[in-house]
């Protein structure tokens, strides 16, 4: 089983990639580009509903609690 970054990676999407896409209004593709650099994160909970989140560059969410090394 891969994982959401594994997938991005391979050029497969998950539901979670799609529906944060839909609610950012950004083309799925700049989700997936995102993930695969590391500037976008897609946090999804396992419980039920709870909707999945896009954070990172270029959406209305950009950092949370960024660590200053």
């Amino acid at each position: 089983m891969k994982t959401p970054l594994e997938k991005a990676r391979a050029g497969e999407s998950t539901a979670a990639m799609e529906r944060a896409a839909a609610v950012e209004g950004v083309e799925l593709e700049t989700i997936m580009r995102g993930v695969d650099s590391g500037e976008i994160v897609v946090v999804a909970g396992s419980r039920d509903g709870v909707r999945p989140v896009a954070i990172g560059k270029g959406l209305r969410t950009k950092e949370i609690g960024r660590a200053h090394v």
